[in-house]
Formats: C-alpha cells, structure tokens, sequence
C-alpha cells in the first residue's frame, strides 16, 4: 500500500518498473514542499524492500521498518537530517565520502541499500561531483534518490544519471475532499486549507495539525500588504531583511516569495472579477481597494517582476541587488486614497 496519495501516474509507472525489474539506480524528485517528495521516496525505498511478492504491502517487517525511520539500510540526508551544515545550509563532501565507504558494504538487513538526498539542491559542488562518481558506476544493490524543490539547482551532470520524477500540485478540490473525508474538520476550514495550499495536500494537512503554520502565513501577508503603502526607505529596510534571510535559509525566503505572487494574483482575480480563483478570501475587501489603484498591466508587470526575482536568485546574483531592485518596481500607493 502506497503511502503516497494521488499522483497516480508517477505512481503506476514506478510500479511498472518494479514489476519488470527495470527500476533505475537513481531517481531525482522534484516539486514544491510538502507535495510529497519524501513519501514517494519512502514508498521507492519501502518497495524495493518489501517482502510481498506483489505491489508494495506497506505491512510486511521490512515496509514497517521503512515508514517508521529505523531501517537500518535507508539513510536520510539533508534538511533536518544528518549531513546538512547549518551555517551556510550545505551537504559536504565528506557526507558523500561517508556514502561512497558505505555502499559498496551489503545492505545489513535488506535487499538494497537507499540514499534520500533530501534538498539536494544544498549540495557543494565537491560534493555533488563526489556523488556523480557514484553515479556513474552505481555500486550493486544500492539506490539513490535526491529531492529538490527545482531541478535548476542541480549540477547538469548529476541530473543526467538520474531518472526525472516531478510532481506538480493537484486539484484544490481534490485537496479539500481529502480534507473532509480523513479528517474531522468544518467545510469552511477544508475550502479555507485546500485554497491556501495551493494544491500541497501534504501542506494543507501540516496545517491543520499546526495552527501556527496559518498565523505565520498570516504574519507575512500581513507585512506584505503593508508593503504596499510603504516609502522607499522601509521597502529598502524589508529588502535588507530578505538577503539576510536568504542567505542563511533560501527556501524560506522562496516561500515568501510564493506568497507575494500569491497575493498580487489575488489582486488580479478581483481586477478580472474571477472571485472564485481568489485564494485569500478573507482578504477580499483590502485587497479590493488595492485593485482600485491599479491598473491590470501594472499588477501583471509586478508578478514578473516577482518571477524574474526568483529566476535571479537562482542564478546567484547578488541577493541584496535583487530585492533593492524589486522593490523600486513595486508601485507607491498612498493610503489615504483608500
């Protein structure tokens, strides 16, 4: 029994190579947190272990071993796991190194070894060319599995010796019948969690077990609404903040930014008057008066320019340039209009 939930087709088709023995030495998955990336991974590593001689069983010692953490042949690396250095938020060589010793050992109480590299995009490039040696001539009876919010954040020739898998959000809908079918919650809050989740089952169900997930995401929007209406010199104070933060934890600074298009998008239903793609609902009547002052053109000019900020960063530009830049393209709005 497959943890993972949807994503059907990824599924079926691993499923398929599992059957035909045709499964690969290493896969990459990428996509947006909380999709689902380390369930699918799990699942990979529960399946090339299950005792079952069918699809995976999700029952057997060696599936249960695998979903509660304590099998000793599937390693865990990264974000909040071993091998990530918290200073500058890098998977070093000598983490690799350690792999390359142990792989070429037999798996102690499994048919195969597994590696989940998780936030391979955190690799140095000493380890990531470390760990292209290994893919390369993969040792037997060993499997790797790198996770990644943007395969772009992979070195070219790693990604090439991996088998693709993306997974993308799914339908809200889908998201909140999930929601009402599993768990006791009111429609409104399901309707509430699935639109915010953008289609992250894995997010919307975080949520609901931690009520500070949705007060830390109102906090942001919050500061991001009054954004709107600040002078320059807090725009450039809010920019400082945000090179800070991105260098010492980029993925939280890249939520932020997910976020502010997700306002600004909310902005543009309400101008198009498409109320039903509105994610923020309960910010419907500021954000309202905020589309009043602007024209479509200029809101969908600033969604780009939040998109080419996120491209940017990507690409190792300087942050703090950036997001100076950034926010002079941001319109100034006076208040008191409103």
């Amino acid at each position: 029994m497959w943890k993972i939930i949807t994503h059907d087709q990824t599924k079926n088709l691993i499923v398929k190579s599992f059957s035909n023995d045709t499964f690969f030495h290493a896969y990459i998955i990428s996509g947006n947190r909380h999709i689902g990336k380390m369930t699918l991974a799990l699942d990979i590593a529960a399946s090339l272990n299950c005792l079952s001689n069918s699809e995976l069983c999700g029952s057997c010692k060696q599936c249960v071993r695998v979903f509660n953490n304590n099998h000793s042949d599937i390693k865990i690396i990264g974000d909040d796991k071993e091998g990530l250095d918290y200073n500058n938020k890098t998977i070093s060589i000598e983490v690799i190194r350690k792999i390359q010793s142990e792989s070429n050992l037999k798996p102690f109480e499994g048919k195969y070894r597994v590696y989940i590299i998780n936030g391979a995009e955190n690799l140095s490039i000493e380890a990531s060319n470390a760990l292209l040696k290994l893919l390369e001539e993969p040792p037997q009876q060993v499997v790797f599995i790198l996770l990644t919010i943007d395969n772009e954040l992979i070195l070219p020739t790693v990604l090439s010796r991996c088998k693709q898998i993306v997974l993308r959000p799914i339908q809200n809908n889908l998201v909140e019948e999930y929601l009402l079918n599993n768990y006791d919650i009111s429609a409104d809050q399901a309707s509430g969690l699935s639109r915010a989740s953008k289609g992250l089952l894995g997010w919307a169900i975080r949520a609901y077990y931690d009520s500070n997930i949705i007060i830390e995401r109102d906090q942001i929007l919050d500061k991001l609404q009054k954004l709107i209406f600040a002078d320059d010199i807090d725009r450039f104070e809010y920019a400082k903040e945000l090179s800070n933060r991105f260098v010492k934890n980029k993925n939280d600074v890249y939520s932020d930014l997910e976020l502010w298009v997700e306002l600004w998008r909310d902005i543009l239903y309400i101008k198009l008057n498409v109320p039903e793609l509105i994610v923020n609902t309960s910010r419907k009547k500021s954000l309202y008066k905020v589309s009043q002052l602007m024209s479509n053109y200029s809101i969908v000019n600033l969604l780009r320019k939040i998109e080419e900020t996120e491209s940017n960063l990507k690409i190792n530009i300087n942050p703090r340039l950036i997001f100076e830049s950034l926010m002079l393209d941001i319109p100034i709005l006076q208040s008191d209009h409103i």
